[in-house]
């Protein structure tokens, strides 16, 4: 919870900075710098939930890895 608070804080103070760049008429620049911002945050998110779905126990109960096919542990065994 505090790493999304933080990449939140991180956000307003680059997208004020964004603003401030625009009122100067620097066009470009902001909008190179909201697309990189905008392209770091998905990158972020798209970590954190490949972290997330690796963290979670896949295993059944008896030790079989559900992502087998159905007929490999009869194969096997």
């Amino acid at each position: 919870m505090n790493r999304r608070r933080e990449l939140l804080l991180a956000n307003l103070v680059a997208l004020l900075l964004l603003v401030v760049v625009l009122l100067l008429g620097w066009w470009q620049e902001a909008a190179f710098g909201l697309a990189v911002l905008l392209f770091l945050d998905l990158f972020v998110f798209l970590r954190g939930r490949q972290a997330r779905s690796e963290s979670t126990p896949t295993g059944t109960a008896d030790g079989e890895d559900d992502r087998s096919e159905p007929g490999e542990a009869a194969e096997l065994g």
